[in-house]
C-alpha cells in the first residue's frame, strides 16, 4: 500500500493483485504477512524505528506494530529528519544511541559460566 500511496495510485485492487502475483512467483502466501499481528509473538527486547518523513510507512502502521509487541522491553524511536532510508546514515548519533541501549538491555549483566559435563 505504501508504495502505491506515494505514487498516487489506488491501493485496491492493485495491492491485492501484486500480492497474489508475488505469492505465486515466490511460492508463499503473502496475504499471511501481517506485521502488527506477528508482533504479538515477540518476547525479546525490541527496537522499532520509524522515519517521520516516511511516505511509505505511516505512523498508524508503526504504532500498531509497537502496540502489539509482547516484549516487556520495547522501544519506539522516531527519526524526525528521516524518510524511508538508512537511519544509521541520516541520523547517526540518534541511531547509535538507540541500538546501543537495546543491545545493552539484552546483554546479561553477570558473566555466564559454561561447565563441561
Amino acid at each position: 500500500d505504501g508504495r502505491l500511496r506515494t505514487m498516487g495510485l489506488p491501493t485496491f485492487p492493485i495491492t491485492d493483485l501484486l500480492m497474489l502475483w508475488g505469492s505465486v512467483e515466490r511460492d508463499f502466501w503473502a496475504f499471511d504477512l501481517k506485521p502488527a499481528e506477528s508482533a504479538s509473538g515477540l518476547m525479546m527486547p525490541a527496537l522499532l524505528n520509524w522515519g517521520a518523513q516516511d511516505p511509505r510507512v505511516t505512523r498508524a502502521e508503526t504504532d500498531a506494530i509497537y502496540r502489539n509487541l509482547a516484549s516487556p522491553k520495547k522501544q519506539l524511536v522516531v527519526f524526525e529528519q528521516s524518510a524511508h532510508e538508512s537511519f544509521c546514515r541520516k541520523e547517526s548519533a540518534k541511531w547509535q544511541t538507540a541500538v546501543g541501549e537495546v543491545l545493552h538491555a539484552a546483554t546479561p549483566t553477570a558473566p555466564v559460566a559454561l561447565l563441561a559435563p
